[in-house]
């Protein structure tokens, strides 16, 4: 059941299974580890098994997230844990209390993946739990029975479930001290999982919440305010939108001679939800008065909530996001030959997480060189027809858009969108690929009349970042060293008799403008 639960949320992971095997052979090894030698070997395999056990999902998920290609919220870490837990008490254990904690933690575990994930399935494997549950109940109900006969009988004082109810009670006293005055007060109490509430905290593997970002809540009935979330209700405004409802009850909209396109997605009326709806009125007589009255519940009024972000990122990060290519440099101005082909776009729909994805024709999803990496992008102040994209970008889904023709190719190979500009608050899911090893050397392609980089810049780049990891920390390091050794002046200029400005930059004037 905790894999189903696994599996509807996270969809297929082959990973999850890989841990999952490395869990069953500890519990093989565990089982057996009586035939394995002496019983200090056996002791010591107990103690390292179930070692092993508890660590793995811990290890697994850090080493996830640190590739950045999967992981699960805490809460799934500690229910992993548990899971192995019972699974190595009831291959290891050989007396009746091993058994009966494990049969607790299958207990807890069946309760946790019901509470996660309802549905035929899940139900049906509960039924066959219980009955099996029932049945090991009564047995062990009835062996203990055969077993154990009344020999004696004394009384005693039962400390324990006194001091316990004497601090229960303590508790529920506490508690009741801010209700004595006859107000009631609401309080948020931190959670000990980061999904109880309270800690003003995200995770960005987590499943569901509440918060900014990649855990903004949809509207599922009445909605309010607009926000950069894929939801089932649209409101009525005059904003930019790739979608457009039919109103069969308004005038038509003027169209601007300015606009090159205007492509939107058509909705059903049944989905648009409009501000101005009339509320309905009765005119049968009043032949009731009532002298209790309700108080009138105050309306909140909706304030935007401004920002001066261009656009926010989930996923991995740092991640170069790309809105032009320059392919020449002749020592004063970086151009662009504008000579890129179009690439094919193919639809494809009824892929594995039930999106439709407009992908680059001859792309494969990963190789032995490459794997899958995806981002979602949420506009938000960026005006601009193309797609910020991440190097090697192999496809896009943009919610409810089935049609390769919103898609195009500008003249330096960038992806864009066929409109005026992308508007606000629209979501982007991104895929590219990246290299799975970084000693494989990454293949460039030069323009023939490019420039090639002079050997004295070559070493200082050479030397800025020796010994460093390839990637984003070389960036990093090339960046504290023109902080450190170099002067921001926004006033200097470069002399036209210069022939290469950024040679003249780094060897002679170390000094410039921030670029």
């Amino acid at each position: 059941m905790l894999q189903l639960a696994i599996y509807d949320r996270q969809g297929p992971a082959p990973q999850e299974w890989i841990q999952l095997a490395i869990v069953m052979i500890v519990a093989l090894v565990l089982r057996y580890k009586h035939q394995l030698g002496k019983a200090t070997t056996g002791r010591v395999l107990s103690i390292v098994g179930f070692s092993v056990l508890m660590i793995v999902p811990l290890v697994w998920n850090a080493y996830g997230r640190k590739m950045g290609r999967f992981g699960c919220p805490f809460e799934m870490q500690i229910a992993l844990c548990l899971r192995n837990m019972m699974i190595g008490l009831a291959a290891g254990g050989g007396d009746k209390r091993s058994k009966a904690f494990a049969s607790l933690a299958s207990c807890f575990l069946a309760l946790f993946s019901l509470l996660w994930l309802m549905n035929y399935w899940t139900i049906a494997l509960l039924i066959v739990y219980t009955i099996a549950g029932m049945w090991w109940l009564l047995g062990a109900y009835w062996s203990r029975l055969g077993d154990c006969f009344l020999t004696h009988s004394e009384r005693a004082i039962p400390w324990k479930p006194a001091i316990c109810a004497a601090a229960l009670a303590g508790v529920v006293t506490l508690l009741m001290f801010p209700f004595v005055n006859g107000q009631s007060y609401t309080t948020a109490i931190e959670g000990f999982l980061p999904s109880s509430g309270g800690t003003g905290s995200q995770d960005e593997y987590a499943y569901g919440g509440v918060g900014d970002g990649p855990q903004m809540v949809a509207a599922k009935e009445n909605a309010s305010s607009f926000g950069p979330v894929e939801s089932e209700l649209f409101l009525e405004s005059k904003m930019p939108s790739l979608y457009d409802a039919i109103n069969e009850f308004s005038e038509p909209l003027p169209i601007s001679r300015k606009r090159k396109r205007i492509k939107a997605i058509p909705l059903g009326s049944i989905q648009m939800q409009k501000n101005h709806q009339r509320r309905g009125m009765s005119q049968n007589a009043a032949r009731e008065f009532s002298a209790v009255r309700k108080r009138k519940r105050k309306i909140p009024n909706v304030q935007d909530l401004r920002s001066r972000v261009l656009l926010q990122v989930s996923g991995r990060v740092p991640v170069h996001l790309g809105l032009c290519t320059y392919d020449r440099w002749d020592g004063h101005k970086l151009t662009s030959s504008n000579s890129a082909r179009p690439i094919p776009m193919n639809l494809e729909k009824g892929t594995s997480d039930g999106k439709s994805w407009v992908r680059y024709d001859g792309t494969l999803a990963n190789d032995a060189l490459s794997y899958l990496d995806q981002h979602e992008i949420r506009v938000i102040n960026l005006k601009t027809d193309r797609v910020p994209s991440p190097p090697n970008l192999r496809g896009i889904h943009i919610d409810r858009i089935h049609a390769k023709n919103f898609f195009d190719t500008t003249q330096d190979g960038m992806l864009a969108i066929d409109v005026d500009f992308i508007p606000q608050l629209t979501i982007l899911h991104l895929e590219s690929l990246r290299r799975r090893f970084s000693q494989i050397p990454a293949i460039e392609k030069r323009s023939e009349d490019a420039k090639i980089s002079k050997n004295a810049v070559a070493n200082l780049a050479h030397e800025w970042t020796e010994g460093i990891a390839n990637g984003w920390p070389q960036i990093e390091a090339v960046c504290r060293r023109l902080q450190q050794e170099y002067t921001l002046d926004p006033e200097a200029l470069v002399s036209q008799d210069v022939e290469d400005a950024a040679e003249y930059f780094l060897f002679d004037s170390k000094r410039g403008p921030n670029y």
